[in-house]
């Protein structure tokens, strides 16, 4: 993806954060070329928190994707397990070994789904934290593009 600002004077603007995420918002129209590069900085940052957003989104969804295959054979397993319980118990070796295999399997899907779990928990929070960072970064800048425009304006208007 190609982190490039619109063109125009919307990069020239100073932007305060409005509280949502990923997204800042202009407040005035004046700069020069140190507001234009500081203004095009922090869009640069918004897409990146954006990016971060989206990745977020996408590891949610390929955890649930992955939770449900879990699942899916998790039943299937279940279904082969309930079909074992009509015989009497005790009543042929190879089916007790089936039975015992089929409840180790069970058991291993239900560590992979709690494995699973956990490392979208995990990639989860590592990528809210680079967010934070990044929004952080974001809004020191838009504070510093803000100090650039008003001396800027200070100095315009003298």
């Amino acid at each position: 993806m190609r982190y490039a600002p619109s063109s125009g004077l919307e990069a020239l603007v100073e932007h305060k954060s409005d509280g949502k995420p990923g997204r800042s918002q202009p407040v005035s129209q004046s700069g020069g070329l140190v507001g234009g590069l500081l203004g095009r900085k922090v869009a640069c940052l918004d897409d990146l928190i954006g990016d971060v957003d989206l990745e977020v989104g996408r590891r949610v969804v390929l955890s649930a994707n992955v939770i449900y295959r879990i699942y899916q054979h998790y039943c299937y397993l279940m279904s082969k397990l309930y079909e074992m319980y009509m015989f009497p118990l005790s009543s042929d070796r190879a089916l007790e070994m089936r039975r015992s295999g089929l409840e180790t399997q069970l058991d291993a899907l239900k560590q992979e789904k709690r494995a699973e779990q956990v490392e979208c928990f995990k990639d989860v929070a590592k990528l809210k934290s680079e967010r934070r960072d990044w929004v952080k970064e974001r809004d020191e800048l838009a504070l510093r593009v803000n100090l650039v425009l008003e001396s800027l304006g200070k100095s315009d208007g003298s």
